[in-house]
């Protein structure tokens, strides 16, 4: 496979149970593969984020409302200027927890470099190549979803972008951060337990079926467009598999959020002029 390893030049250990190594005589003799995560390690994970956006949901909404009663606001969480800031302060502070414990579980349990662990490592080649992919991949997505049954009425992400500020906070959350934090939680932390055990075509499927499903609830459970995302994350998957990089990915994915977005202001923009 065309990959870059990640771990640099050096062979991956990271799924064997033991790597037979030369000895001094020539001799082989078994060495014992360096300790990684595995699926229990993603079971917990799984437990773990469940109650991270529990609690981050609790503690966020209560804190809302104890400044609207010390303030005066009387404001309702479903109101167009509460809804999109408070959603996107959630997913925020739930990111940057969900990623520290898996920060921890690999530098932390296992004593592992996270970067090349990860696979955060440079693509061997140019990041513009990845980027115009995401342009072309959002393009075709767009394309394509012209020829499957549209459904009617608004879906709870369009919902969110009721006011300016709530499509700039929006979009530059789905531009600049769901993609990487999606990108290491999925291709990065969960993507490599499943190629060791089963290979990358299992890997890739196994990790895309879950991404689309973790979006349903933003575009109501519509299958039309859980296909559409299901597409994509197997773009994404073959993308990590070939290159062995998150980057790669991570770049894609940005670019075609970027895209959608890019569309989708576009769009309300004209039907705001006319």
């Amino acid at each position: 496979m065309d990959s870059d390893s990640p771990f640099g030049s050096q062979p991956d250990l990271t799924g064997a149970e033991g790597v037979v190594v030369a000895g001094a005589a020539g001799e082989s003799a078994p060495v014992a593969a360096p300790p990684t995560w595995g699926y229990r390690d993603l079971v917990y994970f799984a437990l773990f984020s469940v109650l991270a956006l529990t609690l981050v949901s609790v503690v966020i909404v209560a804190g809302f409302m104890g400044l609207n009663v010390w303030l005066g606001w009387n404001l309702s969480i479903d109101a167009s200027p509460v809804k999109a800031p408070l959603s996107i302060l959630i997913q925020m502070l739930l990111s940057a927890v969900v990623l520290g414990y898996i920060y921890l579980v690999i530098t932390g349990k296992y004593e592992l470099p996270f970067g090349p662990a990860i696979a955060w490592i440079p693509p061997r080649r140019p990041a513009s190549l990845y980027l115009g992919s995401g342009v072309l991949l959002a393009i075709t997505v767009a394309a394509v979803s012209t020829l499957l049954p549209k459904a009617e009425g608004r879906v709870p992400l369009e919902e969110l972008l009721s006011d300016e500020v709530s499509i700039i906070l929006v979009a530059l959350f789905g531009v600049i951060i769901a993609p990487l934090v999606e990108e290491l939680v999925f291709r990065g932390f969960i993507y490599p337990v499943f190629e060791r055990k089963h290979g990358a075509t299992i890997a890739i499927l196994l990790t895309s079926v879950p991404f689309a499903v973790l979006h349903g609830p933003q575009y109501a459970w519509r299958w039309q467009i859980l296909i559409l995302l299901l597409g994509v994350a197997i773009v994404f998957g073959t993308v990590r598999a070939r290159t062995g990089s998150v980057v790669t990915t991570t770049l894609i994915h940005v670019a075609y959020n970027a895209t959608l977005f890019g569309a989708l202001l576009a769009t309300m923009g004209q039907i705001k002029d006319a």
